[in-house]
């Protein structure tokens, strides 16, 4: 039994007329008919009968039209409930985030949290890790900066202030290759930093990331150190990088959560890096001003991608 068949029944108890409730309902007649048949074979009851003035209901049929209207009052009652206590939150949500989860995920979390929550709009900002702290200090509407915890570095050559800040983790995350399935190291299960060393490296400047950063001495020893001689190339174009890989004209390196739909992407393969030297677990969590209450909005928010993060992570 079928929702919509209840309310074919009350149409046609109220019209008593198949072609004038099927017009109402904006199907066929046709369809209608087969609809009541196929309840009144799972019920086992006779729900209609014909007659010259039209169609009537039985007695059980008109049992039934009772129990089925107070059973969809119920669940308007339910659904209204729930809807209210969803519009209770509204208003802007600003976030700061990496570009990584912007990449990854954060847009379907948007999405389905905006379906959920229609009157609360999240607009994810992507800063770096330093911008997006300094960017919490100087506005307290905004509360929450989303990354992973690769600030804190030895090539970075910096940490956050533990007294300004603290840092809520969330889940898991692995550092991965990313790499063109035409390549043959796409068939490997597991990498090391080693097969670095044969294809060029793809580097991505995003706006999370400071140019100045990327081209520090600091950072350019590091890439060197994992490539040696491999060539490294730097992109500030998502589209460009996007083909490159997918051409099998180099190869990346991301810290990624393991979604479930990490490996749908046909075009690339999505492989876990472990090397004796590095450890490639990674945090993934939010900052927050330290002792800051957060808003109602930013809780809800922060529950909702708590709950998104179990179900789709394995």
């Amino acid at each position: 039994m079928r929702t919509e068949q209840i309310k074919y029944l009350i149409e046609i108890s109220e019209h008593h007329s198949l072609s004038a409730a099927a017009e109402k309902l904006c199907i066929t007649t046709a369809a209608l008919s087969l609809s009541v048949k196929s309840l009144e074979e799972e019920l086992g009851l006779l729900l209609f009968r014909r007659t010259n003035k039209g169609v009537e209901l039985t007695e059980e049929g008109k049992r039934f039209i009772e129990i089925g209207k107070r059973f969809l009052q119920d669940v308007s009652a339910l659904s209204h409930k729930a809807n209210t206590k969803n519009d209770a939150y509204y208003g802007m949500l600003e976030i700061f985030t990496g570009q990584n989860a912007i990449d990854q995920f954060f847009p379907q979390v948007i999405c389905e949290f905006h379906k959920k929550y229609s009157n609360v709009y999240v607009n994810p900002i992507v800063e770096s890790v330093k911008n997006g702290l300094q960017g919490l200090a100087k506005d307290d509407k905004k509360e929450l900066l989303f990354c992973y915890d690769i600030w804190n570095s030895k090539n970075r050559g910096w940490a956050y202030d533990t007294a300004a800040y603290t840092f809520h983790i969330l889940n898991r995350a692995r550092l991965y290759c990313v790499v063109s399935r035409k390549l043959s190291i796409a068939a490997e299960p597991v990498l090391s930093n080693d097969v670095f060393t044969k294809y060029p490296y793809l580097i991505f400047l995003a706006k999370s990331y400071n140019e100045s950063d990327v081209e520090s001495e600091k950072i350019r020893t590091s890439i060197n150190s994992v490539t040696e001689c491999a060539q490294v190339i730097s992109l500030n174009n998502q589209l460009v990088y996007d083909q490159m890989l997918y051409n099998g004209m180099g190869i990346s390196k991301k810290v990624l959560l393991p979604l479930k739909n990490l490996h749908q992407d046909e075009r690339l393969a999505y492989i876990p890096i472990e090397d004796e030297k590095e450890t490639c677990i990674y945090n993934f969590g939010y900052f927050t001003r330290k002792n800051h209450q957060l808003s109602a909005v930013a809780q809800v928010f922060i529950g909702f991608l708590k709950e998104y993060l179990a179900a789709n992570c394995v």
